[in-house]
């Protein structure tokens, strides 16, 4: 369909109504221009930013609960140093994290820190 860029199947004789094509949408973001299908950056941005704020949110949220303990040890006096470092290079993941929309190239192309998490472990 032009409006939605559904697929359908249409099987009946006789000329194709107006409000079908036999182009395929393409994408998502596409809008039907009377003759062809042109992208919609405005709407793919967004949609991009949607998705990249998403994202950004489930990380904080894992940040922050890997946080919570680390920092009652360190509030409490009961923090050894591996604890103390770990809970720094959260805050600093964090806080990277909450500065993914000032990246050159958002929400198009995102570099997403390094979580704590994926850091080798020393032995």
């Amino acid at each position: 369909m032009k409006a939605t860029g559904e697929a359908l199947t249409y099987s009946a004789l006789g000329p194709l109504p107006d409000e079908l094509t036999l182009t395929p949408c393409p994408g998502r973001y596409y809008t039907w221009t009377g003759e062809d299908w042109l992208l919609d950056t405005a709407a793919q941005r967004e949609g991009r930013r949607q998705e990249v704020l998403t994202a950004r949110d489930e990380r904080l949220a894992v940040a922050s609960v890997r946080i919570a303990p680390l920092l009652d040890a360190v509030e409490l006096g009961r923090a050894n140093e591996a604890e103390q470092a770990l809970l720094l290079a959260w805050k600093h993941y964090r806080v990277d994290l909450g500065r993914i929309e000032q990246q050159e190239g958002f929400p198009m192309a995102v570099d997403w820190p390094p979580s704590p998490e994926d850091a080798p472990v020393d032995d």
